[in-house]
């Protein structure tokens, strides 16, 4: 039996290359569906110098902006091509923002993917893990949800055929009504 290390890299090697920021030209091809494999190639500037103060004045930022704006900001960022480490990590934030769809929340744990060393601040890096384990809880949470509203529809079935069985049971009246 192969040890649990091994097969967690084997798993994790055919990801790497969407990881590895700087090394030269961006990789070809990532794992990630069709929309995201432009969003997966690194932009040629080495270890990001963006830090947890910036990321915190960009919240601020955006928490101020009203709905739209947000969303021409996602149109913005999803059009520009190759992305830097920090513009991946604005559009995987405002991605996971609440009110956003399972699609964008998958597309933004794509984004995150590895994003955590592309940046030289360990409080920036600190925040990308703790982001990627928030989306992480809510696409769970999704899927948890989905699972309970399958659920309670088949419970409520089982219900229905339950009340049609014990109607078909019940004896109706006899005509004429003999009585013992």
């Amino acid at each position: 039996m192969k040890p649990f290390g091994f097969r967690v890299a084997l798993l994790c090697l055919p990801l790497a290359g969407c990881a590895t920021p700087g090394m030269g030209t961006p990789p070809v091809d990532c794992w990630a569906p069709p929309r995201l494999t432009v969003l997966c190639r690194t932009a040629p500037d080495a270890r990001a110098r963006f830090t947890l103060k910036d990321m915190a004045g960009y919240v601020d930022r955006i928490s101020a902006q009203p709905p739209a704006a947000r969303h021409a900001d996602v149109g913005r960022l999803q059009r520009a091509g190759t992305l830097s480490p920090t513009d991946r990590l604005k559009l995987a934030y405002l991605l996971s923002l609440d009110g956003t769809k399972n699609e964008d929340v998958a597309e933004s744990s794509h984004l995150l993917d590895g994003l955590d060393q592309a940046f030289s601040d360990t409080g920036i890096q600190l925040y990308v893990r703790l982001l990627q384990r928030t989306v992480a809880l809510e696409i769970a949470n999704a899927h948890a949800n989905a699972r309970a509203d399958d659920l309670e529809q088949k419970l409520a079935q089982l219900k229905k055929l339950e009340l049609d069985l014990m109607r078909r049971n019940q004896t109706p009246p006899q005509p004429g009504g003999t009585t013992k």
